[in-house]
């Protein structure tokens, strides 16, 4: 499930999503009230919260969706149907959430020519990192650092070719 998520492969998704709902499907035949453990289920619908793809994490959700939970983890069949509803409505607001930011993060991206700025590592006690600016700020980069807080996740990529004749410590 999870290697489907990360390679964005949504056929894979909707097939595992059959084959889980086939094997619940005969297991409900052969026990009553079986299904999924809630807390397997809400595993899953959260691996869909991290994945780059939206398309394939609205697939995911899909083939999540109406797959019959243990009954026996539920006081009544009612608490089971509200909970697998609201939790299901949860994970899509997570997904919307996340890629909504992803989306934000590609539109910001033309801050700098090739989508970034030049940093050199100034000090590392793991699993912080110091940077410093490499060049003089314009505007745009200025902008891009002040609206950064303490706790933001950023992605850290080494630099193409070596400035400067060094290189074993830009990204």
């Amino acid at each position: 499930w999870l290697l489907a998520l990360s390679q964005g492969n949504s056929d894979a998704v909707t097939q595992l999503g059959v084959q889980l709902r086939q094997r619940l499907h005969a297991l409900i035949s052969l026990k009553e009230g079986a299904g999924v453990a809630p807390h397997l289920w809400e595993s899953l619908l959260d691996a869909c919260a991290h994945v780059a793809c939206g398309a394939t994490a609205q697939q995911a959700l899909l083939a999540l969706r109406g797959l019959p939970l243990d009954e026996a983890a539920f006081p009544s069949s009612a608490h089971k149907d509200y909970f697998a509803h609201f939790r299901l409505l949860t994970a899509m607001e997570r997904v919307g959430a996340n890629q909504g930011s992803a989306a934000e993060i590609r539109m910001r991206r033309s801050t700098a020519a090739d989508g970034g700025l030049m940093l050199q590592l100034q000090s590392c006690v793991l699993p912080y990192l110091t940077l410093t600016p490499q060049q003089d700020l314009g505007q745009a980069e200025t902008d891009l650092l002040a609206e950064m807080r303490m706790g933001d996740v950023v992605y850290l990529r080494p630099a193409r070719g070596k400035p400067g004749g060094e290189g074993i410590d830009h990204l």
